[in-house]
């Protein structure tokens, strides 16, 4: 892949993750955007299946246990792999090698080709692999 493929692929995958920012907000043909003083996180009790601490829901990343999370991405480089997640409530997201995901805590321990390896904090392994659905034209 050259360099301006590249580019292009990373920019559809941010404008793709962000897309659901813009959707959330519209309303007709107004569009709402969230107040950028107000508070990010609330005291009231969260969606089904949330997690809390204290009273305060958790943040996207944390809020389901980690075998709900599905990997739709990786980009890699010479550098580092960056994997791209999406949430159950369809949110996506970045990750990086030693980010925490889940609300049982798993930390990512590697990202590479196309799977993503967390470790629980008792040891235990999970991987993910990146789920693509293929389908045939039957032209």
């Amino acid at each position: 892949m050259n360099k301006k493929s590249v580019f292009i692929l990373i920019t559809a995958i941010i404008v793709v993750s962000f897309s659901h920012v813009f959707a959330e907000g519209a309303t007709g043909s107004t569009m709402t955007i969230r107040d950028p003083f107000s508070p990010f996180l609330s005291g009231g009790s969260g969606p089904v299946g949330s997690a809390s601490v204290d009273g305060i829901q958790a943040q996207p990343l944390q809020k389901f246990p980690a075998q709900s999370y599905e990997l739709i991405g990786v980009v890699s480089s010479k550098k580092r792999s960056i994997g791209m997640i999406r949430t159950p409530e369809g949110a996506n997201f970045f990750l990086y090698k030693g980010d925490e995901l889940g609300a049982d805590n798993f930390k990512v321990t590697e990202i590479s080709g196309l799977k993503l390896v967390l470790e629980g904090a008792d040891g235990q392994e999970m991987t993910k692999r990146v789920q693509n659905m293929v389908t045939k034209n039957e032209e």
